[in-house]
C-alpha cells in the first residue's frame, strides 16, 4: 500500500476506499483547522464560527453512521454550504461548508479532501500574514519539515493506518500539531467561554474529538443534532444562542 505523502497520493488512495472511510478521513482533516477560527475578525466571528461548527458536526455525525444512512445528511450538508456563501461570503466559512458538502455527497472523495486541505492552507496563510514567518520556526519538526502544506498529509497517513481504531486523537502521540496552531486553541476556547451558555457545548464537543476516544453518548448526541436540527434552527434570527438552546432541548 503506497504511503500518503502529498495531494496526489492521498486522492489516489481515497478513491479506492468505501464512502465511510472517505468521510472519516476528510472530516478529521477539516476538524484539525478549528483553532484558527480565533483569527477571524470580531465582526464576523460569531457567524463564521457558528457556520463552521454547523458544517463540522454534520461531517462528524456522518463518520458514526452506517454507509446506507449517510445519505439522510445530504440535504443538511448542502444547506450548510449554501448558507455559508449567502451569509457573509467569508472565505473560510465557505470552505468549511463546501468540504462538508463534498464529504457527504459522495461526488468525489478527492474534492472532499481537497476542500479540507484548502481550509487548513487558508488559515495557514492567515497565520503567515500575522506572524511573518512559516508558522514559526519548526526546524526538525516532522510535521513542518516539508513545508506548510505537509502537516495534513503526514497526519492523514497516520489516520490511514488507524482506520479501525474508533476515533483516535486528531493529533496522535508523536505528531503534535504545529506550535502556532496548538497555541490558538486555548485562545479560541477562552473567547468562546466568554459566553458559556452559547458556546460551552462546542468547547466540550471539540475537545472530546481533539483528545480522541469521545464517549459514546457524545457521539450519539452528535448524530442527533445533525439529524434533528433544521435549517430554520441553524439560521434563526437569534443566531448561535438559539442553536445552543436547541442543542439543550435535544440533550
Amino acid at each position: 500500500m503506497d504511503k500518503i505523502i502529498d495531494k496526489k497520493s492521498a486522492e489516489a488512495w481515497l478513491e479506492t476506499q468505501p464512502h465511510q472511510v472517505q468521510v472519516w478521513i476528510a472530516a478529521r482533516a477539516a476538524l484539525r483547522a478549528v483553532p484558527v477560527l480565533i483569527l477571524e475578525e470580531e465582526k464576523d466571528f460569531e457567524s463564521v464560527t457558528s457556520a463552521s461548527f454547523r458544517a463540522l458536526i454534520i461531517s462528524a455525525a456522518a463518520t458514526q453512521m452506517p454507509a446506507a444512512e449517510i445519505k439522510v445528511l445530504e440535504d443538511a450538508a448542502h444547506a450548510a454550504s449554501i448558507a455559508s456563501f449567502s451569509a457573509t461570503h467569508t472565505s473560510p466559512q465557505s470552505v468549511v461548508s463546501s468540504a462538508v458538502d463534498a464529504i457527504i455527497s459522495r461526488d468525489s472523495a478527492a474534492d472532499a479532501l481537497s476542500f479540507s486541505v484548502l481550509l487548513e492552507q487558508h488559515y495557514s496563510s492567515m497565520l503567515l500574514d500575522q506572524s511573518g514567518s512559516m508558522l514559526l520556526d519548526h526546524a526538525g519538526d516532522p510535521l513542518m519539515s516539508s513545508g506548510i502544506n505537509q502537516p495534513n498529509y503526514v497526519v492523514i497517513e497516520n489516520d490511514k493506518q488507524n482506520l479501525k481504531q474508533g476515533w483516535p486523537p486528531l493529533w496522535p502521540e508523536g505528531m503534535s500539531e504545529p506550535e502556532a496552531l496548538r497555541a490558538l486553541w486555548p485562545k479560541l476556547k477562552a473567547r468562546l467561554l466568554q459566553d458559556e451558555p452559547t458556546w460551552g457545548f462546542w468547547v466540550t464537543w471539540y475537545e472530546a474529538l481533539l483528545d480522541g476516544n469521545p464517549p459514546r453518548n457524545l457521539l450519539d448526541l452528535t448524530i442527533a443534532i445533525a439529524k434533528q436540527m433544521t435549517v430554520e434552527d441553524w439560521e434563526h434570527e437569534d443566531g448561535p444562542a438559539h442553536v445552543a438552546q436547541r442543542i439543550r432541548d435535544i440533550q
